[in-house]
């Protein structure tokens, strides 16, 4: 789809979402700020929220898409709400952060859907986004005993079921840095031989993919590759 057409609906998306403040009686301000992350800044009962708008007309088959994501692979970090609006209902999902804060994406259903008790709730809190964020003490708690204990950040985001950028933050903020990865040269080779593919050897060593491929250029190890008709070259 068009980015133009895209920014557009964002713009029409933002100025409704100031309309349905107002209808509310939400105090709304609009963030002047150069950060990209925060659209709006709401003070709510004494709290303040900061808020970013997101908007879609993507339907795919009964579910429309949304990103919640800042960039290719960047989640949001100091946001309180998603304000998600549908163009095709005009309907408004008032999403805390903390539910969706390990996906890059959501999809939101025209029947069952886990997001509709956020759907048209105005109904803004602080305590909300407090509460989910005590919730997740005790994953954030594991996830750094996890890394003390040996655990790559790969492999703890795969068992804790959170996105790697989550881990990595909580990891951060704990004070723990980056780790040197202890992987032989010859026990790489040696799985990589044995007919594993790259993303084989990467779950088997707990490592990311990204991690792996660093390795794999470390020692010189040459991989295999396919080509396919189209010529593209996918490596193994």
């Amino acid at each position: 789809m068009d980015k133009r057409y895209n920014k557009t609906l964002g713009i029409i998306s933002e100025n409704l979402f100031i309309n349905e403040c107002t209808r509310h009686n939400i105090s709304v301000f609009k963030n002047q700020n150069d950060i990209g992350e925060i659209d709006y800044i709401i003070i709510e009962k004494r709290n303040i929220l900061r808020v970013q708008v997101k908007s879609t007309n993507t339907k795919k088959r009964n579910s429309w898409l949304l990103s919640t994501k800042r960039s290719k692979n960047k989640l949001y970090d100091n946001i309180d709400y998603f304000a998600c609006h549908i163009h095709d209902t005009n309907d408004w999902y008032l999403i805390p952060s903390k539910i969706v804060s390990t996906r890059l994406s959501i999809s939101i259903t025209e029947n069952s859907n886990k997001y509709n008790n956020y759907k048209n709730n105005w109904n803004l809190s602080k305590e909300i986004t407090n509460d989910l964020f005590t919730n997740n003490i005790e994953k954030r708690n594991e996830a750094i005993n996890l890394y003390k204990s040996g655990i790559s950040k790969g492999e703890i985001a795969r068992r804790l079921s959170f996105h790697y950028s989550v881990i990595n933050r909580w990891l951060r903020e704990a004070g723990l840095g980056i780790r040197k990865v202890k992987v032989s040269e010859e026990e790489l080779k040696k799985l990589y031989n044995s007919g594993k593919t790259m993303k084989n050897v990467a779950t088997e060593l707990g490592l990311t993919i990204w991690t792996t491929r660093k390795l794999f250029r470390k020692y010189n190890i040459q991989t295999r590759v396919v080509r396919y008709k189209s010529n593209k070259i996918k490596e193994l």
